[in-house]
C-alpha cells in the first residue's frame, strides 16, 4: 500500500490537499479531498485508475467550499462537524446571492455529519477532531489499515487551541503515534489582544449609553455573541445584546441560547434593532451592505454612536462617519510559537505544510520531522508500501528510524484504534480565559481593575431620560426575577459607570446628549461643545488603555475623532500557548527607597516606584541633584518667571496663560454647570485646581503624562493634508491645535481670553511648586498643572 498527495490549489489558498491510498489488488484507489478552496480542480489531480470516495469538509469558511460543487461528483459524501452541518444551508444562501458560490441539490444533499469513525472503504477511516478555529471547525484523522499494519495520518484544517464560542480547541496532547501530520502555516500573533480589545470596546460605550454596532461575519458574530454575553454576566452589566439577520439565522442553528441575547433574523425597520445601550451584531464585517451596512446608515451621523468592525478578509474597513468607529483585525490563527508546540505534541513522521502560498521552503527546518511544503501540484509519495519517504528537496530517499520507541508508542496503535477526544458538542458554561479573552484588560476598560472603586449607579438623568432607557432594561430582566431583584434594579439602574479614583470614560457626555435629544433641548452650539469633551475624556482614557496593556501596534484613526492615542492591538507574543501570551503589564508599584524626607505630592508619587529597584516610574526619568543645586527642570521654569513668559501674581491671586482649547472647554463647563458658587471661568478654573491638588495630596491623581491636557488632530490623508496647507498659507493659524481652538471657539460664539486668574492661591502655591519640582510628575510649570486640573474636572464632575 502506497500513500501519496497533492496540493490541490497552492496558487489559491493551498488549504485544500487530495489524498491517496494505492493498495495491492485493487482496480481503484480511493481518494479523499480535505477541503474544496478556490481553484481546486478534481479532474486535473485524479488520475486514470483513482476514484474519490468522499470530501471532508473541515468549515464553512467560503476559502474552504467555494470549489465544492465543482469537486463533488457520483453522489459521494461530503463529511462535516454537525455543527457546520446545520449552518451549511444559510451559508450556501449568502454565497450564492454574494459570491456567485453555488451549491446544488446534489451537494446540499451529500452533506454528512460525523461525530465519530466513519468508513470511506474497508482499509480508511476518518474521524473529526475539535479545532477551536470557529464554532463547529474540526480537522479530520484519518486511519489506513493494510495487512495488519496501520498508519495514522492527520489533517488538522485552521486550528487553535483555543475554544471558539464554546467549542472546544485542537488537543495535540491526545494525539500519541501520527505518521504524517498535514498542518497550516497561517499563523497570527495579535488575535487575543483584538478580540480582547474589541470586546471591551463594545461594551464600554454600550454601558456608557451609545448604541453599539459590531460588524463581523456570521459565524465569528456568533462566537461573540456568546462572548458578550458571558462578559455581560461576569461584570453584571445591563447591556442588552441582539443578533441580527444572518448572525441570528446562524446562532439559531446552532442552538445557542444565552439569556441576554435577542434573535432578529429578518427586520423592516433597522432602528428596531439599535437602541441606547444595546449591542447589535450583524454581518458583513464592512457595514457597506445588507444587514450591517443598513444598520451603519442609521448610526453614521450619530456622534453618539459606536460600530466596532472585526475584520478578517483584509476588505478596507469603512472610516467616514460622525459616529465613533473602531476596527479590528479578527483572524483565529495559533501563534507561530503555537504552531511549533502543536507540531512539537503530535510528534508526526511527516509533515506537509498547507495554507501557505509557495510552499514552505526553509521556513519549518527547525521542525524535527521530514517537512514537504512543496508549493506545487505533482503527485508526492509520502509511504512507498515499506518506508516513509524523503522530499525530493532532500534527495527522495527513505525515512532513517532510530529504532527507540516508548511505551507508550508501543500501545499507541490500540489506543488510537478506541480514539476518543473532547466532544464536538458545544460547552454551556463559558471558559474566557479558554476562549482567549484577557479579563484583567477587560476590567481596566470598564474600571474593574484592582486600582478602582466603581459603582454601577447610573449617573442623574431627567424622568424623560429614565423613560427611554427603561424598555432596555426591560429586555435584560428574568421572567421569574423576585419583586425585590426589580426594587434592586430601580434602586441601582446598570446604565453608566462611575470611576470615583480615576479618569471616568467620555460615554457619560453621550448620555447627557442623549438627555438633551429626549427633551429637544441639544442645540448645535451644546452639540460640538459636548462632543468635543466627549473627545477629549476619550483621548486620555485610550491613553491610559495603551499605556496599561503596553501594545506597540496602534489601530489606524478613522479621521473623525480628537484622539491623543491608537487603538491597541496587535502585541507580540511569546510562550506556547495564547491564553499565557494575554497577561498585561502591571505598572509597578511599591515603597520609596529614598530615605529623604519627602513632601505630601512627592510621597504619593512614590507609590508608582519599581518594588524591586525602588526606582521611579519607568516613564518618566528621575535626577538627583546636589543640594543648593537646581534641575534643569526648575532652572527652565524659573527662567520663565524671571522673564515674565509664565505667570503674573498679584495679592494671593496668580494669572496664567492656557491654552484656548482648555479655557474654551472651562467656559463651555461653566454655562451648563448648576453650581451656584461657579459662575466665571475663573471660578471654574480656581476650583479645578483646589481639587487636583487635594487629588494628588490623596493619590488619586498620578500628575503622569496621561493627565496632562494634550490633544491631536488625526484624519485621513487628505484632511490631514487639508490642515497642513491651511498652516502653511495662513498667517494667523500655527498648528492644528489652532485650527481646533477657533474652531470650538466659533461654535462656542465666544471670544477666548487665554489668560485666566486663579484666586486665593496663598495656600495652594507652595504646593503648585512642589508639584513642579517633583521628577516623578511632567509637569514644567504652573500652566500645565492648571490645564491638567481642568482636564481632571471636566471628566471627574
Amino acid at each position: 500500500m502506497e500513500i501519496s498527495f497533492h496540493h490541490a490549489n497552492p496558487d489559491a489558498g493551498n488549504e485544500s490537499v487530495l489524498l491517496r491510498f494505492e493498495f495491492d489488488g485493487f482496480t481503484e484507489n480511493p481518494c479523499l479531498l480535505i477541503d474544496a478552496g478556490q481553484g481546486v480542480d478534481v479532474d486535473r489531480l485524479l488520475e486514470s485508475n483513482d476514484r474519490l470516495a468522499g470530501i471532508c469538509l473541515t468549515h464553512a469558511h467560503l476559502d474552504h467550499y467555494s470549489s465544492l460543487s465543482a469537486a463533488h461528483r457520483d453522489g459521494i459524501p461530503i463529511f462535516t462537524s454537525p455543527a457546520t452541518a446545520s449552518v451549511l444551508g444559510d451559508v450556501f444562501d449568502v454565497a450564492s446571492d454574494e459570491y456567485g458560490v453555488r451549491a446544488s441539490g446534489e451537494v446540499t444533499n451529500a452533506i454528512t455529519p460525523v461525530e465519530d469513525w466513519r468508513s470511506i472503504t474497508s482499509e480508511v477511516e476518518i474521524h473529526p477532531v475539535p479545532t477551536g478555529h470557529i464554532p463547529g471547525a474540526v480537522g479530520f484523522l484519518v486511519r489506513v489499515v493494510d495487512d495488519g499494519e496501520t498508519y495514522h495520518l492527520l489533517a488538522t484544517g485552521d486550528f487553535t487551541c483555543r475554544s471558539a464560542g464554546g467549542f472546544t480547541g485542537f488537543p495535540p496532547e491526545e494525539f500519541i503515534d501520527i505518521d504524517a501530520l498535514f498542518l497550516p502555516a497561517a499563523t497570527n500573533e495579535s488575535f487575543s489582544r483584538s478580540l480582547t480589545n474589541a470586546l471591551g470596546t463594545a461594551l464600554e460605550h454600550a454601558h456608557g449609553g451609545a448604541p453599539t454596532l459590531v460588524a463581523t461575519s456570521g459565524l465569528v458574530g456568533v462566537q461573540v455573541a456568546y462572548l458578550l454575553d458571558a462578559l455581560r454576566e461576569e461584570y453584571d452589566l445591563g447591556v442588552p445584546i441582539r443578533v441580527v439577520g444572518q448572525v441570528a439565522k446562524l446562532y439559531e442553528r446552532l442552538d445557542y441560547d444565552c439569556a441576554g441575547i435577542e434573535q432578529i433574523p429578518v427586520f423592516e425597520d433597522p432602528q428596531t434593532c439599535l437602541g441606547h445601550g444595546v449591542i447589535t451584531i450583524a454581518g458583513p464585517e464592512i457595514p457597506r451592505e445588507r444587514s450591517s451596512g443598513r444598520l451603519f446608515d442609521c448610526l453614521r451621523e450619530n456622534a453618539n454612536a459606536c460600530v466596532v468592525q472585526l475584520v478578517g478578509s483584509g476588505n478596507d474597513p469603512v472610516a467616514e462617519g460622525r459616529c465613533t468607529i473602531h476596527e479590528y483585525e479578527l483572524v483565529n490563527h495559533p501563534t507561530p510559537q503555537t504552531l511549533k508546540s502543536v507540531h512539537d505534541a503530535v510528534d508526526p513522521t511527516e509533515t506537509v505544510i498547507i495554507h501557505r502560498h509557495g510552499g514552505a521552503g526553509g521556513k519549518f527546518n527547525d521542525f524535527d520531522s521530514v517537512v514537504w511544503g512543496t508549493g506545487d501540484t505533482n503527485k508526492h509519495t509520502l509511504f512507498d508500501g515499506e518506508q516513509w519517504r524523503l522530499p525530493p528537496a532532500a534527495g527522495g530517499g527513505t525515512v532513517v528510524s532510530n529504532g527507540e520507541r516508548n511505551l507508550q508508542q508501543f500501545a499507541s496503535t490500540e489506543l488510537l484504534h478506541s480514539f476518543s477526544v473532547p466532544s464536538l458538542t458545544r460547552h454551556d458554561d463559558p471558559d474566557l480565559e479558554a476562549e482567549g479573552i484577557n479579563q484583567a484588560e477587560i476590567a481596566s476598560l470598564l474600571h474593574h481593575g484592582p486600582n478602582a472603586a466603581t459603582s454601577l449607579d447610573a449617573p442623574n438623568h431627567s424622568e424623560e431620560t429614565q423613560a427611554t432607557m427603561s424598555d432596555t432594561e426591560s429586555m435584560t430582566a428574568d421572567d421569574d426575577s423576585t419583586n425585590d431583584d426589580a426594587e434592586e434594579k430601580a434602586t441601582h439602574r446598570q446604565t453608566g459607570l462611575i470611576d470615583t479614583t480615576g479618569v471616568t470614560r467620555g460615554d457619560q457626555t453621550s448620555m447627557e446628549a442623549t438627555e438633551q435629544l429626549d427633551t429637544s433641548s441639544l442645540t448645535p452650539k451644546n452639540m460640538v461643545s459636548q462632543r468635543a469633551a466627549k473627545q477629549l475624556r476619550e483621548s486620555q482614557s485610550e491613553a491610559d488603555l495603551d499605556n496599561s496593556v503596553n501594545d506597540d501596534n496602534g489601530e489606524p484613526g478613522t479621521g473623525q475623532e480628537i484622539d491623543s492615542t491608537a487603538e491597541t492591538e496587535g502585541a507580540q507574543t511569546t510562550g506556547n500557548t495564547e491564553a499565557e501570551d494575554n497577561e498585561p503589564e502591571q505598572e509597578p508599584e511599591g515603597e520609596s527607597a529614598s530615605p529623604e524626607q519627602s513632601s505630601p505630592v512627592e510621597e504619593a508619587s512614590q507609590e508608582r516606584q519599581d518594588p524591586q529597584t525602588g526606582e521611579g516610574n519607568p516613564t518618566t526619568e528621575s535626577t538627583v541633584t546636589p543640594e543648593g543645586d537646581k534641575s534643569a527642570k526648575e532652572a527652565d521654569t524659573e527662567s520663565e518667571r524671571e522673564n515674565g513668559n509664565a505667570e503674573t501674581t498679584e495679592g494671593d491671586s496668580i494669572t496664567v496663560s492656557l491654552d484656548p482649547l482648555a479655557v474654551a472647554l472651562a467656559e463651555w463647563s461653566v454655562t451648563t454647570s448648576d453650581q451656584e458658587d461657579v459662575q466665571t471661568v475663573d471660578d471654574f478654573v480656581t476650583e479645578a485646581v483646589r481639587q487636583y491638588v487635594v487629588a494628588l495630596l490623596a493619590g488619586e491623581a498620578s500628575g503622569s503624562e496621561k493627565q496632562g491636557f494634550a490633544v491631536n488632530l488625526t484624519g485621513s490623508p487628505t484632511v490631514e493634508q487639508t490642515i497642513e496647507d491651511l498652516v502653511r498659507n495662513s498667517g494667523e493659524l500655527d498648528s492644528t491645535m489652532d485650527i481646533l481652538a477657533k474652531g470650538i471657539a466659533a461654535t462656542l460664539d465666544t471670544d477666548i481670553d487665554s489668560a485666566v486668574e486663579i484666586r486665593n492661591m496663598d495656600d495652594h502655591r507652595e504646593y503648585l511648586d512642589a508639584i513642579v519640582r517633583n521628577e516623578s510628575n511632567t509637569f514644567t510649570n504652573h500652566e500645565e498643572i492648571v490645564e491638567a486640573a481642568i482636564n481632571w474636572q471636566l471628566c471627574t464632575e
